[in-house]
């Protein structure tokens, strides 16, 4: 952190999706951020910064810079429960009409001491998959945890 309310930060990602023929994808990206809010029950920050991604999908492989946009907020609900959600947009530096966008959006809350249920949905979105898959990847997941 630089001060209460910025912040710098280095995200890294890798990914395999055999049903996308995604057989690998790299993302390096550092960047700066802030937190529009930041409190005990809420917060709020959004991210910027230059990236890279190298990748292998339908067979192929491509590298290229990015740029990285993203957004997260944290709620909690009460004592037990938190809400959270989530938004990145990383367009191709040279050609934006070739990007990838995802968001996420879950709420998580204890059964008791040791137990949490949890709920998320993602949607991963590809401007330009490889041939014959379709653009759009939704995910829904159910979960229970254990704290140890």
């Amino acid at each position: 952190t630089f001060t209460p309310r910025t912040f710098g930060y280095f995200d890294s990602s890798a990914l395999y999706d055999g049903i996308a023929e995604i057989d690998y994808r790299v993302t390096l990206s550092p960047g700066f951020g802030t937190y529009f809010v930041k409190n005990e029950r809420t917060a709020l920050s959004v991210e910027i910064g230059p990236g890279y991604i190298y990748e292998k999908t339908g067979g192929e492989r491509d590298e290229y810079p990015v740029f990285r946009a993203a957004q997260r907020l944290e709620q909690k609900l009460s004592a037990t429960a938190q809400f959270w959600q989530s938004l990145e947009y990383l367009p191709e530096a040279s050609e934006f009409g070739n990007y990838l966008l995802s968001g996420e959006a879950g709420i998580e809350a204890a059964i008791n001491s040791r137990f949490n249920l949890r709920l998320s949905a993602q949607d991963k979105y590809d401007s330009r998959p490889p041939e014959g898959i379709k653009k759009n990847d939704f995910i829904l997941t159910a979960g229970l945890s254990i704290n140890l």
